[in-house]
């Protein structure tokens, strides 16, 4: 969720942006996770986590990231909904990072198979 006025830096095909959280969660993500991002219950982006640590600014806490998957040329309101890109339903808040085993849901459809969950999404977001 990039607060307006934050800068997006764009260099030979990459694009790096500080990502927002309304949580402290954000110090979750290690350096190097990828996180899929969701916006009205649609992928949009897959990004990896640059720093180390978030930079807190009052109540927002701050991860740079790097864009790995996004279709700037869809039209979001045709993508599929994530529950059948990720294979299962998730409820999740706004603003907050979650581990996809943390989710009841995950664990039931993919729990112990990382690999096939990955392959699965893969596959997913080549389709789109």
């Amino acid at each position: 969720m990039k607060k307006d006025g934050d800068e997006v830096i764009y260099s030979d095909g990459v694009a790096i942006f500080s990502l927002g959280f309304k949580h402290e969660k954000a110090a979750n993500p290690a350096e190097g996770d990828l996180i899929l991002l969701t916006q009205h219950s649609k992928v949009t982006h897959v990004v990896e986590v640059l720093d180390k640590s978030p930079i807190q600014n009052g109540n927002w806490f701050s991860r740079y990231v790097k864009v790995i998957w996004w279709k700037p040329e869809l039209d979001w309101g045709n993508l599929p909904d994530r529950a059948e890109v990720l294979g299962f339903d998730l409820d999740i808040q706004q603003g907050i990072p979650y581990r996809f085993d943390s989710f009841k849901a995950f664990n039931a459809k993919w729990g112990g198979r990382r690999e096939e969950f990955l392959q699965h999404l893969a596959t997913e977001l080549e389709k789109l």
